[in-house]
């Protein structure tokens, strides 16, 4: 089923996707094959309650579509708001002409295989050797400690990009993955407004 939003009025709103997007697309290579991670062996990453399922082409053109893989329960609120603008773009990348600049995955329970969110890697790095990592479970999924985990399967995605920086950032009262990212080694550099800025170099 699609996820709704309210909308001021109360009413719900399901999100607006381009519809080009989501049209045929000629570029068929996975995310992985593009940008070169298959050479370093990092496609699906298995940690102790998660895998990191590095999403293709095919599977990312279909959650947009809010359509179910076999076997692949999702948690009520998978795709969020958040998640189809990654995604969103993540696409926009593979339709290019460039080498994709995402490393992008699904997130899935090991213990039943649940969709509980997303998690990614926006490369290649930067100037400065920086790039930046984020992830995000569904509110409806009990906290499990799983973030932890997370951020570090992505630092070891940002280490094999070369990047010699991971930044990434949260909201004020988003205290569950600031304590991840505090707890998997990153460091608080600034605030702005309601945002806190985190970072760790390699």
């Amino acid at each position: 089923m699609s996820p709704n939003w309210p909308t001021e009025d109360g009413t719900a709103r399901q999100p607006s996707i381009d519809s080009s997007i989501l049209s045929a697309i000629e570029h068929r290579d996975s995310f992985a094959e593009r940008l070169g991670l298959l050479q370093t062996g990092v496609v699906d990453i298995h940690t102790e309650h998660v895998i990191l399922h590095l999403l293709t082409f095919d599977e990312t053109q279909r959650i947009l579509r809010f359509q179910h893989g076999p076997d692949e329960p999702w948690a009520t609120g998978y795709p969020s708001e958040e998640q189809v603008d990654y995604l969103t773009a993540y696409l926009v990348e593979l339709r290019g002409t460039r080498p994709a600049n995402y490393w992008q995955s699904q997130l899935r329970r090991r213990r039943d295989g649940l969709v509980i969110g997303g998690a990614g890697v926006t490369g290649p790095p930067d100037a400065r050797g920086s790039v930046v990592i984020g992830y995000e479970i569904d509110p409806t999924v009990p906290d499990d400690d799983f973030g932890v985990e997370i951020v570090d399967a992505l630092l070891d995605v940002a280490e094999e990009m070369d990047a010699r920086r991971a930044v990434t950032s949260t909201r004020v009262n988003d205290i569950v993955r600031q304590n991840a990212y505090l707890r998997a080694g990153l460091t608080e550099t600034s605030r702005s407004g309601a945002i806190i800025h985190f970072a760790i170099d390699f």
